[in-house]
Parts: structure tokens; C-alpha cells; sequence
């Protein structure tokens, strides 16, 4: 759903929402290779939300050119040098806000199903999802809702797990991860040098508020001290820096 609206002659304003849903048993997650499946003979178990497919994502634009100079409701009948260079500037704004990216629960150094592989996805005794008002980046999912395969509930991730002879239960991409929220600015004019040259001046600013984005957090239930915590930033998903970027440049056409 999207929409768009213009606002006299200096502003353009645009707004969009998605609302998806993806289900695969073929997750296109990782750059280096396909989707690793627990157990061949049952697909079923890999049918899950594409790890890349967000459930909401919301954008909006503005193109604002100030009202200075020439044909401007102020500044209009200034000197032509004051015009010249306090007219014609335009600024554009655009945000982002979307949901968090879906991850899996997983554990490492055992192999339950005695199929030679040495960890996977856990078992799961409860939600794993925090209400949204308890998830921090010290504790962003409830650890204790997954288990090692052999595990008693009371000791999820046992030292000594019995000999299950079966994967884990739980599902992949059950938990979702920190949402994005972006704005990028920019501001930009062109100087009429001669009849067919000018030089355009440019500040761009990638998410211009610094806001932080965070990345997933540690999914692996065996790193007790560090399952949940999330220690990175958000870059894959939008392509964009993690933390504020200015960039100031100069463009000449001819």
C-alpha cells in the first residue's frame, strides 16, 4: 500500500506500508550457501518465515524545495547575488521503520540424533519472545524456553544429555529480532556556472539521528553467558552504515 501527495510547487510528500508473510523450506539466509536441513526425510519441519522477508515495513519521503529566492515567497526581490545563493536548495528527506529480522534458537557439541551432527536447533519448552517492553540488548529473548535435546527442563543445557536419538523440535526462524528505524537527509542545489555548465553541491546524511539499530543476538543456548545479548549492529537487511554518515561533495556537468 502506498500513496503519494503534492503540495503546491515546493513539496512532494510519499508514504508506504508492507504487510508480508514468506514461507519456505528453502531459507536464502547466508551469502556462502543453502539452508542447512536437520532431517531429510522431513521437510515439514524446515517450512518457516523467510529469515529476509520482514513482517511490516513502513516508508516515507519528503522533497522540500525552501522557499528562497526567484519565483519564492521570500527573498524573491532580493539582490541577484542573495538570491543566487541563499534560492534554490532542496531538501529530501526518507525513513525507514521496519520489524525485526526472524533467527533460530540453536546449540552446539552434542549430537542427539546420532546422525553425526553435532549441534542444532534446541528443543522448545516455552515462547522464547519477550514482551517488547522487557527485551534489551542484554536479554532480547528467554533463553530458558529452549533445551538441549536430553536435557531435563530444570537443567536445559546439561552437561551429560541422554541419548535422545532425535533432532530438536524447535522450529526455525521462531523469534524476531530488533526493528530498524532509519531517516537519511539530504540537501542539495545547483549553480548555473555558464549556458551549459553547473556545478551541484550536495550533504547527504545516512541515518541522520544516529539512531542505533542493533543486529540479531546470540541464538546458541550453550554460550550461557552470552546467549540473548546482542553485541553488533544492524547492516545486511537495508545496505545501510550502522551509525551516522555525512558525506559533502561536489558535482560538475557539462
Amino acid at each position: 500500500m502506498a500513496a503519494t501527495k503534492k503540495y503546491g510547487k515546493n513539496l512532494t510528500f510519499g508514504a508506504g506500508w508492507t504487510w508480508a508473510r514468506d514461507l519456505t523450506d528453502t531459507q536464502e539466509a547466508s551469502a556462502f550457501g543453502g539452508q542447512v536441513i536437520q532431517n531429510q526425510f522431513d521437510r515439514g519441519a524446515e517450512r518457516a518465515s523467510n529469515s529476509l522477508v520482514l513482517r511490516h515495513r513502513v516508508y516515507a519521503y519528503a522533497v522540500y524545495a525552501l522557499p528562497f529566492g526567484r519565483d519564492q515567497r521570500f527573498l524573491n526581490k532580493t539582490h541577484a547575488i542573495v538570491q543566487e545563493l541563499l534560492g534554490g536548495w532542496t531538501t529530501a528527506w526518507n525513513v525507514n521503520l521496519q520489524s525485526g529480522q526472524f533467527f533460530t534458537p540453536s546449540f552446539s557439541g552434542f549430537d542427539p540424533s546420532n546422525t553425526g551432527s553435532f549441534g542444532g536447533r534446541p528443543d522448545r519448552i516455552g515462547n522464547g519472545n519477550l514482551p517488547s517492553g522487557e527485551r534489551t540488548i542484554e536479554r532480547w529473548f528467554d533463553a530458558a524456553a529452549f533445551k538441549i535435546p536430553g536435557c531435563p527442563d530444570t537443567d536445559p543445557v546439561c552437561t551429560n544429555p541422554a541419548n535422545e536419538g532425535r533432532f530438536g523440535n524447535s522450529g526455525l526462524n521462531i523469534l524476531e529480532g530488533p526493528g530498524i528505524a532509519n531517516l537519511d537527509f539530504s540537501l542539495m542545489k545547483y549553480f548555473n556556472l555558464r549556458e551549459r555548465v553547473r556545478l551541484q553541491v550536495r550533504l547527504i546524511m545516512a541515518n541522520a539521528f544516529n539512531h542505533p539499530n542493533f543486529a540479531v543476538p546470540r541464538s546458541n543456548i550453550r554460550s550461557v553467558g552470552n546467549v540473548a545479548t546482542i553485541s553488533s549492529m544492524a547492516r545486511v537487511l537495508n545496505g545501510l552504515p550502522a551509525t551516522r554518515e555525512i558525506d559533502i561533495g561536489l558535482r560538475l556537468e557539462f
